[in-house]
């Protein structure tokens, strides 16, 4: 099973993991290991309401989608994550199981959510990013299974 999956992954295209089956990693592209690191400053940052770091991080057009099918602009989303602090909905972000894809100034990264919060949850996320000016922006979530 482990050979079909790293199989699999290489026909797709995927040029990193953090790690595929808990126990072997595939080689990462130095980019792509930094944006995995990005993601877990966005998910802290989620988690703090630091709505001053995630204005950096997301593009000006940034969509959310969620898994509900709601779709949010940067705007919308921040506006939520603030309300979530005041809430004190969210404990902690926590992301595992990722995989990263580079096509030029394009990256694509998917993996897992675990989210502690009011009521605990996990979901399946695919995110683009985009390098513009220099910096990586996420350009888009997608909640695609759970939540």
């Amino acid at each position: 099973m482990k050979v079909l999956k790293i199989l699999l992954l290489g026909l797709l295209g995927f040029v990193g993991s953090a790690d595929l089956t808990g126990q072997e990693s595939v080689t990462v592209d130095p980019t792509v290991t930094a944006l995995f690191e990005h993601e877990r400053h966005i998910a802290e940052s989620v988690v703090a309401g630091d709505l001053a770091a995630l204005d950096t991080v997301y593009s000006a057009d940034f969509q959310f989608t969620h898994g509900s099918g709601q779709i949010q602009t940067k705007t919308e989303w921040l506006a939520a994550v603030e309300q979530a602090k005041a809430s004190e909905v969210f404990n902690n972000r926590l992301l595992r199981d990722q995989v990263g894809e580079l096509h030029g100034d394009v990256a694509i990264l998917e993996g897992w959510i675990d989210v502690r919060a009011n009521h605990d949850y996990s979901v399946r996320y695919v995110r683009v990013y985009q390098l513009r000016a220099g910096r990586w922006l996420m350009i888009s979530h997608r909640t695609v299974e759970g939540g």
